[in-house]
């Protein structure tokens, strides 16, 4: 009689597999490919690795991509709320006020980011 893989292990396996490039990405971050600070992350990336600090670098990688999850996820609720304001008729303006002023202030940082770093 042949032996079959029971149904939990079965499923163990796939969820394994299914969560090895999660936890390779963990492992080995690489950059979001975003925007904001790009010039900044890359020119740390440099000097850390110039002086041979991989973990350094690592950390750099870790917090800027950290960094700018959060402010998605922020404005992505930023945007929520004041969909849900305009909805209910109430004042969707005072609501949108502190998510826009947040993204205008990161993109000025980021251009004088970008005029004091040089880029490569």
């Amino acid at each position: 009689m042949r032996k079959y893989l029971s149904l939990p292990a079965w499923l163990l396996r796939a969820v394994l597999a299914a969560l090895l490039p999660v936890a390779d990405g963990l492992i080995h971050p690489r950059p979001a490919h975003a925007v904001f600070f790009e010039n900044a992350r890359v020119w740390l990336n440099e000097l850390f690795l110039s002086t041979g600090n991989l973990t350094a670098a690592f950390g750099v990688d870790m917090t800027v991509n950290v960094l700018r999850a959060v402010l998605l996820v922020w404005i992505a609720l930023g945007i929520v709320r004041t969909v849900q304001a305009a909805r209910n008729d109430e004042d969707w303006q005072t609501t949108a006020r502190v998510p826009i002023l947040a993204t205008i202030s990161i993109v000025v940082g980021d251009v004088i980011t970008s005029l004091i770093i040089p880029s490569a």
